[in-house]
């Protein structure tokens, strides 16, 4: 673990924001086997290590470059509509809450700390997940990339999250799994805490932005010491 040497403080917090895919619920492996089987639809020959590069980015960025690469035909939103039930088509199997970030999450609404959820996902899919895994009414805002029309690393989908939440990006902490979404925290002007879902990946150079970082991710991640680091918790 590292972080910078200035931790976060109650009385410059008033909101935080939560990724989704791969930091609230463990669900990249299985947009992963989606993804590949969207392309395999469309002649794309397509593995993990091809699909990594685009982690974080958000389905319409995602989806613009497929077309401008492989030529594949349709609008964006045939594409997406059609990626999505591929997703869906198993509803929730193989997906799971991680425990010790609902723990969190679960702490910091006890302490009246407002929650956004901000990902890349479309946002009925957002929704479908949250209702799924109960976690819903613990969050007051949910933002689709989607709906601000950028991915990561752009950062609108974060400064949207504070908008509805009615606040300012400065008093923002965002937690993520990519180095992407670690830069696009960083571009919109908020602190964040950052848990790799490849922990492999976290000499990366976009994870050297976060200023709370469980380098061996999940395995070595702490809500108590998140809550410490944010001066909610001795």
């Amino acid at each position: 673990m590292r972080q910078k040497e200035i931790s976060a403080s109650a009385s410059t917090l008033e909101a935080v924001i939560f990724d989704l895919d791969g930091t609230l619920i463990d669900s990249e492996r299985r947009y992963e086997q989606a993804d590949i089987d969207f392309l395999e639809r469309h002649g794309v020959t397509a593995d993990a290590e091809y699909l990594r590069r685009f982690r974080g980015m958000g389905n319409i960025p995602f989806l613009l470059e497929l077309k401008r690469a492989h030529a594949i035909p349709g609008s964006v939103e045939e594409l997406l509509e059609e990626k999505d039930q591929l997703y869906l088509s198993r509803g929730a199997e193989g997906v799971h809450a991680f425990p010790e970030m609902v723990s969190l999450v679960v702490k910091l609404r006890e302490r009246g700390v407002p929650l956004a959820v901000a990902s890349g996902s479309t946002r009925h899919i957002i929704e479908f997940m949250l209702d799924h895994f109960g976690l819903r009414q613990l969050f007051q805002v949910v933002v689709s990339a989607d709906e601000t029309g950028t991915g990561k690393p752009d950062p609108a989908v974060f400064v949207e999250a504070a908008r509805r939440l009615g606040t300012t990006p400065k008093f923002c902490v965002v937690v993520e799994d990519t180095a992407l979404g670690v830069e696009a925290a960083s571009r919109a002007g908020m602190r964040s805490v950052a848990v790799p879902s490849l922990p492999e990946e976290s000499a990366h150079q976009g994870f050297q932005e976060a200023d709370l970082l469980f380098e061996r991710g999940m395995e070595e991640f702490s809500a108590k010491h998140v809550l410490q680091w944010l001066g909610l918790e001795e």
